[in-house]
């Protein structure tokens, strides 16, 4: 049902009537075209599709990429090499990369191999992928109380919460599912005497 709502808001935008121009401060007119329509439309379906989680990331990529090609916003060849490189696509059946995934940001990734300590000068020097920009560089050298304070403030405040559960895994729905006896994807709420009798997991 929510799929169906993201792509009916698409096409209410996309076959909706030509909008009017837009007017900047300076007096300088702007026409949304049908191709500007079709974007703001595949916006609104995008939204639906990760807030609400409905089709895993690497589908609603290749849904993103078709929508593209199919309403002219951009040519095929452009819009399948954004949406479906292989940092997305890899999610789709590689279960190592997603643990690999899930277990990288639950982390910061700080790497003791990365780590130097330089005992001529009581220095830190820390090594990490080239940066971008104008200062482009991949160590950093530090003393020891600035390698210190870079360090601690990665570590999250008290009871701070760094993991949310959505979907299938969140507490309600967790909750919704031992009241039903449903435990596993596919299960079948309890029928007869044992309905109510649910052991969780």
């Amino acid at each position: 049902m929510i799929i169906l709502a993201g792509f009916g808001l698409f096409l209410y935008i996309y076959l909706m009537p030509p909008w009017s121009s837009a007017v900047d401060p300076t007096g300088k007119v702007f026409d949304l075209t049908q191709e500007g329509k079709a974007s703001i439309g595949l916006f609104l379906l995008a939204g639906v599709l990760w807030v609400f989680e409905v089709l895993p990331i690497g589908i609603t990529s290749i849904v993103i990429g078709v929508m593209q090609g199919l309403s002219a916003i951009r040519p095929a060849k452009e819009a399948f090499k954004d949406f479906m490189d292989p940092s997305v696509m890899f999610i789709l059946d590689n279960r190592d990369g997603q643990q690999a995934l899930a277990e990288y940001i639950l982390r910061n990734a700080f790497s003791e191999q990365k780590i130097t300590y330089l005992k001529d000068t009581g220095k830190v020097l820390y090594r990490s992928a080239m940066t971008h920009g104008c200062n482009k560089k991949n160590f950093e050298i530090f003393t020891a109380e600035e390698f210190i304070a870079a360090i601690t403030q990665h570590i999250p405040d008290k009871h701070f919460q760094m993991v949310r559960y959505y979907g299938w895994y969140s507490s309600r729905s967790r909750g919704d599912r031992i009241k039903k006896g449903v435990l596993r994807p596919g299960d079948e709420p309890p029928q007869g005497e044992n309905a109510n009798e649910v052991i969780p997991l």
